[in-house]
Protein backbone atom coordinates (compact mmCIF):
# COMPACT_ATOMS: atom_id res chain seq x y z
CA UNK A 1 0.00 0.00 0.00
CA UNK A 2 1.08 3.47 -0.95
CA UNK A 3 -0.33 6.60 0.56
CA UNK A 4 -0.19 10.38 -1.08
CA UNK A 5 -1.05 13.26 0.50
CA UNK A 6 -2.93 15.70 -1.35
CA UNK A 7 -4.38 19.27 -1.59
CA UNK A 8 -8.01 19.27 0.05
CA UNK A 9 -9.34 22.74 -0.50
CA UNK A 10 -8.43 24.87 2.46
CA UNK A 11 -5.03 27.02 2.78
CA UNK A 12 -4.76 30.37 5.10
CA UNK A 13 -1.91 32.06 5.94
CA UNK A 14 -3.18 34.06 8.29
CA UNK A 15 -0.61 37.06 9.45
CA UNK A 16 1.84 36.19 12.44
CA UNK A 17 4.96 36.29 13.41
CA UNK A 18 5.53 32.57 13.75
CA UNK A 19 4.53 32.14 10.32
CA UNK A 20 1.83 30.20 10.57
CA UNK A 21 -0.12 27.96 7.63
CA UNK A 22 -3.63 26.37 7.73
CA UNK A 23 -4.35 23.64 5.35
CA UNK A 24 -6.95 21.01 4.41
CA UNK A 25 -5.22 17.69 3.53
CA UNK A 26 -6.14 14.34 2.28
CA UNK A 27 -4.11 10.87 2.02
CA UNK A 28 -5.36 8.90 -0.74
CA UNK A 29 -4.38 5.40 -0.23
CA UNK A 30 -3.33 3.36 -3.18
CA UNK A 31 -3.59 -0.05 -3.55
CA UNK A 32 -5.09 -2.38 -5.96
CA UNK A 33 -7.97 -3.71 -3.04
CA UNK A 34 -9.28 -0.48 -2.18
CA UNK A 35 -9.62 0.95 -5.53
CA UNK A 36 -8.70 4.69 -6.61
CA UNK A 37 -11.17 6.57 -4.30
CA UNK A 38 -10.34 5.32 -1.32
CA UNK A 39 -8.78 8.39 1.02
CA UNK A 40 -8.57 9.43 4.93
CA UNK A 41 -10.20 12.86 4.67
CA UNK A 42 -11.95 14.05 1.92
CA UNK A 43 -12.50 17.90 0.54
CA UNK A 44 -15.90 18.45 2.07
CA UNK A 45 -13.75 16.44 5.51
CA UNK A 46 -10.56 17.13 5.18
CA UNK A 47 -7.66 16.58 7.68
CA UNK A 48 -7.19 20.84 9.04
CA UNK A 49 -3.82 21.00 9.70
CA UNK A 50 -2.45 24.23 11.98
CA UNK A 51 1.37 24.63 10.70
CA UNK A 52 3.74 26.76 13.07
CA UNK A 53 7.30 27.62 13.46
CA UNK A 54 6.51 28.85 16.66
CA UNK A 55 5.27 26.16 20.05
CA UNK A 56 2.17 24.05 19.73
CA UNK A 57 -0.50 23.96 22.60
CA UNK A 58 -2.11 20.24 21.94
CA UNK A 59 -4.73 18.93 24.03
CA UNK A 60 -3.43 15.27 25.58
CA UNK A 61 -1.71 13.13 25.68
CA UNK A 62 0.40 15.23 22.70
CA UNK A 63 2.73 17.62 24.35
CA UNK A 64 4.09 20.86 22.98
CA UNK A 65 6.29 20.57 19.85
CA UNK A 66 8.23 23.52 18.37
CA UNK A 67 9.15 24.37 14.73
CA UNK A 68 12.33 26.88 13.80
CA UNK A 69 11.84 30.35 11.90
CA UNK A 70 13.36 30.89 8.09
CA UNK A 71 17.16 30.57 8.72
CA UNK A 72 20.03 30.10 6.22
CA UNK A 73 21.27 26.57 5.79
CA UNK A 74 23.56 27.19 2.95
CA UNK A 75 25.27 30.14 2.84
CA UNK A 76 28.17 29.06 0.62
CA UNK A 77 25.38 28.43 -2.46
CA UNK A 78 24.30 31.67 -4.63
CA UNK A 79 21.37 32.08 -3.90
CA UNK A 80 21.32 31.14 -0.43
CA UNK A 81 19.40 27.83 0.86
CA UNK A 82 17.35 28.71 3.57
CA UNK A 83 15.33 26.30 5.85
CA UNK A 84 12.42 26.34 8.21
CA UNK A 85 10.64 23.76 10.10
CA UNK A 86 6.52 23.83 10.59
CA UNK A 87 5.15 22.07 13.05
CA UNK A 88 1.28 20.76 14.35
CA UNK A 89 -0.03 18.19 16.29
CA UNK A 90 -3.64 19.33 17.73
CA UNK A 91 -5.43 18.02 14.46
CA UNK A 92 -8.16 15.50 14.52
CA UNK A 93 -8.07 13.03 11.46
CA UNK A 94 -11.81 11.74 10.32
CA UNK A 95 -12.51 8.35 9.00
CA UNK A 96 -11.85 6.47 5.91
CA UNK A 97 -13.95 6.94 2.60
CA UNK A 98 -14.40 5.44 -0.84
CA UNK A 99 -12.41 2.44 -0.28
CA UNK A 100 -13.17 -0.79 -2.55
CA UNK A 101 -15.09 -0.36 -5.54
CA UNK A 102 -15.44 3.35 -4.70
CA UNK A 103 -18.93 2.58 -2.32
CA UNK A 104 -17.10 2.34 1.43
CA UNK A 105 -17.24 -1.07 1.78
CA UNK A 106 -13.97 -1.46 2.90
CA UNK A 107 -14.21 2.13 5.15
CA UNK A 108 -14.23 0.38 8.29
CA UNK A 109 -11.58 -2.30 7.94
CA UNK A 110 -9.30 0.71 6.62
CA UNK A 111 -10.63 2.37 9.99
CA UNK A 112 -9.83 -0.58 12.04
CA UNK A 113 -6.13 -1.35 10.98
CA UNK A 114 -5.21 2.39 10.53
CA UNK A 115 -7.33 3.51 13.86
CA UNK A 116 -9.32 5.89 12.24
CA UNK A 117 -11.05 8.88 12.80
CA UNK A 118 -8.11 9.88 15.29
CA UNK A 119 -8.99 12.50 17.60
CA UNK A 120 -7.01 15.80 18.42
CA UNK A 121 -4.08 15.29 20.57
CA UNK A 122 -2.96 11.59 18.54
CA UNK A 123 -1.23 13.19 15.39
CA UNK A 124 1.55 14.93 14.68
CA UNK A 125 2.87 16.80 11.18
CA UNK A 126 6.55 18.04 11.03
CA UNK A 127 7.39 19.57 7.62
CA UNK A 128 11.18 20.43 7.16
CA UNK A 129 11.44 23.18 3.98
CA UNK A 130 14.16 24.18 2.07
CA UNK A 131 13.69 27.04 -0.32
CA UNK A 132 15.73 28.67 -3.04
CA UNK A 133 14.51 31.57 -4.90
CA UNK A 134 15.82 33.63 -7.25
CA UNK A 135 14.13 36.59 -9.23
CA UNK A 136 12.43 36.21 -12.54
CA UNK A 137 14.75 38.07 -14.50
CA UNK A 138 17.75 35.80 -13.36
CA UNK A 139 16.36 32.43 -14.89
Amino acid sequence: MYAKVEYAGVFEMPVSSSFEINIGLKVRLINPFLGSNCTVGTNSNPIRVALTTGTTSPPAPNTPITGEGLSIARPDSTPPVLQAKHVGNSFAVPGAKGCLFGGGVADWLVNQVGGFPSAAGKNTMIQNEYLVSKNYSQL
